[in-house]
Formats: C-alpha cells, sequence, structure tokens
C-alpha cells in the first residue's frame, strides 16, 4: 500500500462507502487510484501549505489545487473577506455592484478589454490562470 505505516482507517471507510454512491469513489478520475491501486486519503481540513486527512495524518500539499498555490490554504485574510461578503447574502439572481468593480478590476489588467459575462470569465480564468 502507497501509504505505508500511517493510519487511514477513516479514509478507508470513506473510500468504501464513496464507491457505493459516487463512480469510482471520487469526483475525479485522477483521483480514482484504479491504476495504481490503493485508495485515497479524505481531507479534512488545510491551513497554509498543509493537508490534514480524516485519520490525522498530515501531508505537504504539492497540488494546490484550484490556488492555494498563490496563498495557501485557508489565509486569514481570505476568511475574513468571505465571511464579509457571506455577511451579504450568498446568490441573488440579480447584478450587485461587486459584480461591476470585479470586472472594473479585470478589464484594467486586460491587454485588449471588451465586455464579458463574469461567469465565464470567472469559469475560464481560474481554470487556466493559475
Amino acid at each position: 500500500m502507497w501509504r505505508r505505516g500511517l493510519e487511514n482507517t477513516q479514509s478507508e471507510t470513506y473510500f468504501d462507502r464513496a464507491k457505493e454512491l459516487i463512480p469510482g469513489g471520487v469526483n475525479s478520475p485522477v483521483r480514482a487510484f484504479g491504476a495504481v491501486g490503493g485508495h485515497p486519503f479524505f481531507v479534512e481540513r488545510a491551513q497554509g501549505p498543509w493537508l490534514y486527512d480524516v485519520d490525522g495524518n498530515q501531508y505537504l500539499d504539492y497540488v494546490c489545487s484550484w490556488g492555494p498555490g498563490i496563498l495557501g490554504h485557508a489565509p486569514q485574510r481570505v476568511l475574513d473577506a468571505v465571511q464579509r461578503a457571506c455577511g451579504k447574502g450568498l446568490t441573488f439572481g440579480a447584478p450587485t455592484p461587486g459584480e461591476v468593480e470585479l470586472a472594473s478590476k479585470y478589464k484594467q489588467h486586460q491587454a485588449h478589454p471588451q465586455h464579458f459575462p463574469l461567469s465565464v470569465l470567472i469559469k475560464n480564468k481560474t481554470l487556466f490562470s493559475i
């Protein structure tokens, strides 16, 4: 097993349960472990560059999924900003001043600014810019 010496009983339990509910037991074929054997560890939390699994093991995060490579996991200034934004409501289905501010900041940094829907901007820039 690739995780020799680490406690992994809870991750195994979660993986067995997940295989009954999710194809391959994970939400990404990259994490399925089918070709290499074993099972993935299940992350409980992260802080800075570290991941902590449900079994209490600590890992240095070399993957840095979706942005932690820039600021680390759960930086306090980001948590504070998210909490302030959530305090105003989560989604409205109507335009907000924040969208205008975000579009303005984005446009300032583009060589060829143009009009665009933020939904496309956020998806594409998140996927491809990191």
